[in-house]
């Protein structure tokens, strides 16, 4: 639905969907309370808030696509669009681009010193986020690869022996020890 085509409606509509306490709406738009409750009656106004709080809802939570777009333009960040080269070889940090994502900090300090106080520098430091994590995460979001499931394999075997000998040979195996040399009883066939 488009916005109401009474412009005080619309305003109560936003300030309502958005509100927490009614009394301060009221006080805002120098409206009665009962106007209020009036208002609070009419469909198309009722209707115009529930859209209002459903697009709130929906711009909380950052969907897939957003996340996506929001890694990507991290991912192509590049330091050139923060640093500005003035005329007379100065480095200016503007921080009005398109890319503010990419952006982790700025870290700017003025010191002052020297006879006087005459001696003045101002340092600038300007990081921004790693686009290598950022593209893995991207990565990740778009399943180019999976990491394989950690499992613990507590599987165990019963084995049934009908000999004394197979057993004590199987007993052997299991604690890694070699494999028992045939003695030979003297009488070779």
């Amino acid at each position: 639905m488009a916005t109401l085509p009474n412009p005080r409606r619309e305003r109560f509509a936003q300030l309502e969907a958005m509100a927490t306490e009614p009394g301060v709406i009221a006080k805002e738009l120098k409206i009665a309370l009962s106007t209020r409750l009036t208002w609070l009656h009419n469909p198309a106004v009722v209707k115009r808030i529930n859209e209002i709080k459903a697009a709130a809802a929906r711009k909380t939570v950052m969907d897939l696509a957003e996340m996506e777009e929001r890694l990507s333009q991290i991912a192509r960040a590049d330091l050139t669009e923060f640093v500005k080269v003035e005329k007379d070889g100065s480095l200016t940090i503007t921080l009005d681009g398109p890319n503010t994502a990419a952006l982790e900090g700025l870290d700017i300090t003025d010191w002052q010193g020297g006879k006087g106080g005459r001696a003045q520098t101002r340092a600038r430091k300007l990081k921004i986020r790693d686009p290598i994590a950022a593209m893995d995460l991207l990565a990740k979001l778009q399943k180019f690869y999976e990491i394989p499931p950690n499992f613990n394999d507590n599987r165990q075997y019963n084995i049934l022996v009908a000999d004394e000998l197979t057993k004590d040979e199987i007993r052997r195996l299991m604690a890694g020890e070699r494999r028992q040399e045939m003695v030979s009883d003297g009488n070779d066939h």
